[in-house]
């Protein structure tokens, strides 16, 4: 074997050279091929960002809709449902409205009452 030791140094050197540069353009390479990416995936997460309130907004407008609707059904039903209830004779044991209504000067009690419990007497 004839090799000579400076010459396989410095072939061993070109090589490494030549790597490097083909390491730096791959990375360079590699640099854009990220930037790409991120600003995809970013575009995408923006887009994805902007539905979600979009959908959102849109179901709540639904629900507040559904609710509003609903409180009216409400309202129907209790409005007919008093209407119903004033239509029910009072109760034969309790006494006329004039005389619930009409009271004594001076009295707090209604005329049917009986007699007063404040005053200590029975």
């Amino acid at each position: 074997m004839d090799v000579d030791p400076e010459a396989a140094r410095r072939s061993n050197i070109s090589k490494t050279r030549d790597s490097i540069g083909q390491l730096e353009d791959a990375l360079h390479a590699s640099a854009q091929d990220l930037k790409y990416a991120s600003s995809t995936i970013q575009a995408d997460l923006d887009r994805f960002q902007r539905m979600k309130v979009a959908d959102l907004r849109d179901m709540t407008i639904a629900v507040a809709k559904l609710h509003r609707d609903w409180c009216q059904k409400n309202l129907e039903v209790w409005l007919e449902a008093k209407k119903e209830i004033d239509k029910i004779e009072p109760h034969p044991n309790q006494p006329p409205p004039e005389l619930v209504n009409a009271k004594e000067p001076g009295s707090d009690e209604s005329p049917e009452a009986g007699p007063s419990r404040t005053n200590g007497v029975h």
